[in-house]
């Protein structure tokens, strides 16, 4: 193997002293020019890369940034076991790089002096992550160099500091499974240490049981180390001393991953026998099967963060100490790690959802009353005093007013019909569901200039009123938002009739939209209903729906109904 060129290699090759290339290397002291090119020359001639470390033990603008992540826990198993730390530290190296600085990472054990190496390497700053001892604090206070700590309680406000709400975001995790319907909740978590970020999650954990008035057993407590195998061991704790639970809160995504894996090992389902929700959404967790329900918070943007802090702090020593604690996001893939219990949880949606429906529909029809009956009958009325003055003075003025009224009125009534229409069509109970919905597709079809294909599939059959109205519904607006806002050139609207249910399916070749950023918002033109009214009616049915769409493709609307004691024609 080649040995590594040194600077006493190129002193020797240049017939100078180190101490002269070291000149020429870091520009303290001057050179002469033809000293300074022959030195430059041999350097790249022999390949030689000077070391940085020791460049910075004489210079003070070293762009080295320390990153600090202590074992908390004995033993030789590197941080990397925690997949959370990875995906900080490939932030902050990113971060980093992307500025112009490199990273040195510590990762050595407990015992080790983390305030000798910050000196020894002469680091430009210092991101520290993780709970630590007072004592630590108060030396690093006398170190000369900019701090930014993540994820760390620490008393002292002489550091920069970046974090969550660690208490807040865990009670409300706990609040999302006891609004699932669970009582009987277990909490597996790392060592509780005072002022740490396991400590303020169990405490958010235990607000959130008070406050919902339930009682938690010290027995369904498992505080262990943050990593896969702890979950793996809490899992079997649990199953072999019979817990009584319903849901398991892991204040760790790593924690939660292995508490699956465990109670899959011990024959106990997820989450059809029990609920995991963990903490974090680390990108492994959308591997998982089932998915994992978490509390999503930013890592990556954390890190990225705290570089930004520090790098700004080491270029300017006179700015004021930051102090943040960043958003939890979202909740991610809620409801399949973590099932409710569906009876009480369908029972609360149901009435919240009828009441929302009602109420939505009642505002809707009263808007319509006052823009249009409402508003036209007052212009009547003033009319009808116009006339009583005219009747004598001016007959034929008084006639023209009166013609108008009558026009007016016929309009009146003509509204009012189709505001009942939309109540509900009379044709209906006459004529059945299929030519109901016919018709209606005929009138948009004619008043929207678009094709409309219409096909009933499977033997009719008896459906109970408020149903075929839904269906109607549905598909009306379907065809309205195609119309208005798809542009297609067809429209298949499929009405069939199964074995135990109605299915209906509404196909444009339209614009399309993205899903993900559907405006559910119901409308204030009193156009339809809008995609979340639609959604509520096939709930309150105890139905599906399902929307896909794709830019430039079209939008297919698949609905599914139940159906029981149906009677044939």
């Amino acid at each position: 193997m080649k040995n590594r060129v040194t600077i006493r290699d190129v002193a020797a090759a240049s017939n100078v002293s180190v101490a002269t290339v070291s000149y020429v290397l870091n520009g303290k002291k001057k050179v002469s020019e033809e000293t300074k090119q022959k030195i430059l020359t041999v350097i790249d001639n022999l390949g030689f890369v000077p070391d940085l470390n020791a460049r910075g033990l004489t210079v003070k603008d070293t762009k080295l940034l320390g990153v600090v992540v202590p074992q908390t826990e004995p033993g030789s198993k590197l941080m990397f076991h925690n997949i959370f730390y990875s995906e900080l530290l490939g932030s902050i190296e990113y971060a980093a790089r992307q500025r112009g600085y490199h990273v040195i990472i510590s990762a050595t054990d407990v015992t080790e002096d983390y305030l000798q190496l910050i000196q020894e390497r002469n680091l430009a700053g210092v991101i520290i992550i993780g709970t630590y001892q007072n004592q630590f604090f108060s030396e690093l206070k006398t170190l000369d160099v900019p701090v930014v700590l993540i994820d760390s309680y620490c008393k002292y406000d002489y550091f920069h500091k970046l974090r969550i709400d660690d208490e807040n975001c865990s009670n409300l995790a706990t609040e999302f499974v006891i609004r699932q319907g669970h009582k009987k909740i277990a909490l597996v978590t790392g060592h509780l240490q005072e002022d740490g970020v396991m400590q303020k999650r169990y405490r958010g954990f235990l607000k959130a049981i008070e406050q919902n008035g339930l009682e938690f057993q010290k027995e369904n407590l498992y505080e262990a180390t943050v990593d896969y195998e702890s979950g793996v061991n809490a899992a079997k704790w649990f199953v072999d001393n019979k817990a009584d639970i319903t849901a398991v809160v892991a204040t760790a995504d790593v924690l939660a991953i292995g508490l699956m894996k465990g109670f899959y090992e011990q024959g106990v389902q997820v989450p059809e026998d029990i609920s995991i929700i963990g903490f974090d959404d680390l990108d492994i967790s959308k591997y998982t099967t089932p998915g994992l329900t978490t509390v999503k918070q930013p890592i990556s943007a954390k890190g990225e963060r705290a570089v930004e802090i520090l790098i700004e702090n080491i270029e300017n020593p006179q700015m004021e100490k930051v102090e943040e604690a960043a958003k939890v996001l979202r909740q991610a893939k809620a409801d399949v790690a973590c099932r409710c219990d569906r009876n009480t949880l369908e029972e609360e949606r149901y009435h919240t959802s009828l009441l929302e429906t009602q109420e939505n529909e009642r505002q809707r029809i009263s808007r319509e009353l006052h823009d249009s009956t409402v508003q036209n009958l007052t212009a009547m009325v003033h009319m009808a005093e116009l006339c009583s003055k005219l009747v004598d003075m001016d007959p034929i003025r008084c006639k023209l007013e009166l013609n108008k009224m009558i026009k007016n009125l016929r309009e009146i009534i003509d509204d009012t019909r189709k505001m009942i229409y939309n109540l509900r069509p009379m044709s209906f109970d006459d004529i059945g569901l299929d030519i109901t919905i016919e018709r209606a597709l005929d009138k948009l079809e004619a008043t929207g200039t678009k094709k409309i294909h219409f096909v009933v599939e499977g033997t009719p059959y008896q459906l109970k009123p408020i149903i075929g109205i839904t269906l109607l519904r549905i598909i009306q607006e379907a065809c309205s938002n195609a119309i208005c806002h798809a542009n297609p050139t067809l429209i298949h609207v499929l009405l069939r009739y199964e074995q135990g249910g109605i299915t209906v399916i509404v196909e444009d070749d339209g614009t399309g939209f993205d899903v993900h950023i559907l405006d559910e918002r119901p409308r204030d033109d009193n156009s339809g209903f809008g995609m979340s009214m639609m959604k509520e009616r096939v709930y309150l049915l105890s139905g599906s729906i399902q929307i896909d769409s794709k830019i430039g493709v079209g939008t297919k609307i698949i609905v599914k109904v139940p159906i029981s004691n149906k009677e044939e024609f």
